[in-house]
């Protein structure tokens, strides 16, 4: 990253002083022969960013071939096939689109080394990546905080989106799929459900254990968001912002349904089956707590100013299983008998459950901030209902 800031500064101010160039280039060679193997993901693909940069700004054919292998390699796998990148935070989807942005048009400007081919995959993936974009951020032009992600990191997706279009780029909207992302949209209702793997399997770091949580947004206001992500030092606050618990999902005894520890780590995961997948229903099933004897199954479902959300437990359920729901902070709750009004407009009512509380939570819009705001935690034992309903 500081690389390619440097051969951006250097060339924009027009900038060409051989002590600078030394120390630079004596950096990529380092990195050239220090190539984050180990790590791989969003790190080996930011290493094949910037040397391409240093290939073009020293007219260096090692660079370049080396830069072309990993990205060649590392975009094929790491794309998937409805666009997203396959960490699965919307947050690295956009620092890693603005990266192949600036790689295309890097190598578009440039006849150096002549490569169509390898600019035209790069045209490719840029593409189906802002579809991807287009698909998971609400029409307010915010992304979902799932998993690792925050807002104030990665542009604003205004600016991205101009950016390709400088670049005659357009979305190539493929329909939302492998990444295990859902989205309905009906009326002025809209909600983005995860219902997909943690992640990839040998590179997990980024993954909440957040399995079949979703994100509301009605008239382009939040309303349920997730936790978010404030820190990724390891401790009590990192632990809590990746659990069960702290997304919009149902936690078993306050166990995780994927075992996330170390800040970065995920042990055993929960798997998913998918039983229906229409646009104005999602059936599914996740085994995270089959140590326990259990089956987590949930059925989302939209209709004209609807939204419903039905639980399952199956297996003999010994401790509560206990239904989150995390308001934005702006959300007015206004307690009645058996339901809850949101902001006046919106009708949360419940079957099933002993018990419903309201908890004072901490939002994290962005790293370093925490915001109080209130969530609720329905207590049942093997079925329960939400529906939101516009009034």
């Amino acid at each position: 990253m500081r690389g390619i800031n440097w051969i951006k500064f250097l060339s924009i101010h027009k900038i060409n002083d051989d002590k600078i160039n030394t120390f630079l280039y004596n950096d990529y060679k380092r990195l050239a022969d220090n190539l984050e193997y180990h790590i791989l993901g969003n790190h080996l693909l930011e290493n094949g960013f910037s040397l391409l940069f240093a290939a073009y700004y020293f007219n260096n054919d090692e660079f370049y071939k080396t830069a072309g292998n990993i990205l060649k390699e590392e975009l094929e796998e790491q794309i998937l096939e409805d666009g997203a990148h396959f960490e699965l935070s919307p947050m690295y989807h956009k620092i890693l689109l603005v990266k192949l942005l600036d790689c295309y048009n890097l190598v578009r400007l440039n006849d150096l080394f002549n490569d169509s081919a390898f600019e035209n995959l790069l045209k490719q993936k840029a593409e189906i990546m802002l579809g991807f974009l287009e698909n998971i951020s609400f029409k307010n032009g915010t992304i979902p905080l799932l998993n690792d992600a925050a807002n104030n990191i990665a542009l604003e997706n205004k600016v991205v989106l101009d950016y390709a279009n400088q670049l005659k780029l357009k979305p190539y909207n493929q329909p939302l799929g492998a990444s295990g992302y859902r989205k309905f949209l009906i009326d002025d209702f809209e909600v983005v459900m995860d219902i997909g793997k943690v992640g990839p399997k040998y590179q997990p770091g980024h993954a909440h254990a957040d399995t079949f949580t979703f994100c509301l947004n009605y008239k382009n206001h939040p309303v349920v968001v997730d936790t978010g992500t404030s820190t990724y030092n390891i401790g009590e606050r990192r632990d809590y912002e990746r659990s069960t618990i702290a997304h919009n999902t149902v936690c078993y005894d306050k166990k995780d349904s994927s075992e996330v520890w170390d800040g970065f780590r995920v042990a055993d995961r929960a798997e998913v089956t998918l039983l229906k997948d229409t646009r104005k229903e999602l059936i599914v099933e996740h085994d995270g707590y089959k140590r326990y004897g259990l089956m987590h199954h949930r059925e989302f479902k939209i209709s004209s100013k609807k939204f419903f959300i039905k639980d399952y437990i199956n297996g003999i359920a010994t401790k509560n299983n206990i239904s989150s729901i995390h308001f934005h902070p702006n959300v007015k709750l206004d307690k009645k008998e058996n339901y809850l009004l949101l902001n006046e407009v919106i009708k949360l009512s419940w079957k099933g459950f002993d018990k419903v509380n309201i908890l004072d939570y901490q939002y994290a819009p962005e790293f370093n901030k925490l915001v109080n705001s209130k969530k609720i935690e329905g207590i049942f034992k093997n079925k329960s209902e939400f529906k939101f309903e516009i009034l």
